[in-house]
């Protein structure tokens, strides 16, 4: 069984947050690899990683890491609006999130507040702490013992 570390973290966030319906990714439990699946539509395995249908007939050696579903996309947004400390913004992020194209509407908001920075970095900590809870869940182990910088 691989150890938990910053960078597995960092690697399973990044997964989860880039799959797709086209795209998938599983964990080698054993090595602590990441192999990438996509859809045979737009190409095949490489030859020296262990194709989809090996992978999803070993569950005890690869896990499927989960994509963070829209719903979790709006939650963080959502979140991150209500703590944002000028309070002037906040309708303006209300209003972005409750109409048509939240996702397009609030990226525009941080835009004009200048807070895309800021975003980018709260939600790469909320995707860190999904990932973590997410490995410590497939792995067993305690929680909240990795420090992330």
């Amino acid at each position: 069984m691989i150890e938990i570390t910053p960078e597995l973290i960092k690697t399973i966030a990044d997964e989860m947050d880039i799959q797709s319906e086209e795209m998938e990714t599983y964990l080698d439990l054993e090595t602590g690899e990441t192999f990438m699946v996509i859809d045979e539509e737009y190409g095949d395995a490489l030859e020296d990683e262990p194709s989809k249908e090996e992978m999803e007939d070993n569950p005890d050696r690869y896990r499927l890491i989960p994509a963070i579903s829209s719903r979790d996309g709006w939650q963080f947004m959502a979140d991150f609006a209500d703590n944002v400390a000028d309070r002037k913004f906040h309708s303006r992020f209300a209003n972005a999130l409750n109409r048509k194209g939240a996702f397009r509407n609030f990226r525009d908001v941080l835009d004009e507040v200048d807070l895309l920075e800021e975003w980018y970095a709260y939600k790469n900590g909320r995707l860190l702490e999904m990932a973590e809870e997410w490995l410590r869940g497939e792995m067993g182990g305690e929680e909240g013992l990795v420090d992330y910088n």
